[in-house]
């Protein structure tokens, strides 16, 4: 039997979380984009598609996510021809 790793050398998944080594972390400007959103949502301004204002937080984190451009799972997307 082999070991995958010796003690002291960040197991097996180089020093960061399973998570971490999976998903590659979001730009800075989608860290901004989300960021203001929320605010947004906070300060009861952030308002749905249907031009109604948003009272749920999971709400308000799904449309700061796709104005984000990121997905539910997985990694960043691509650039966006005209945004």
């Amino acid at each position: 039997m082999a070991i995958l790793s010796a003690p002291g050398d960040g197991g097996l998944w180089g020093g960061c979380t399973k998570k971490e080594a999976i998903m590659p972390k979001e730009s800075s400007a989608q860290r901004s984009k989300v960021h203001k959103v929320m605010h947004e949502a906070k300060e009861g301004e952030l308002k749905s598609g249907s031009g109604k204002k948003v009272t749920s937080h999971k709400q308000a984190v799904a449309i700061a996510m796709h104005e984000a451009h990121i997905p539910k799972k997985g990694g960043r997307k691509g650039s966006h021809a005209g945004h």
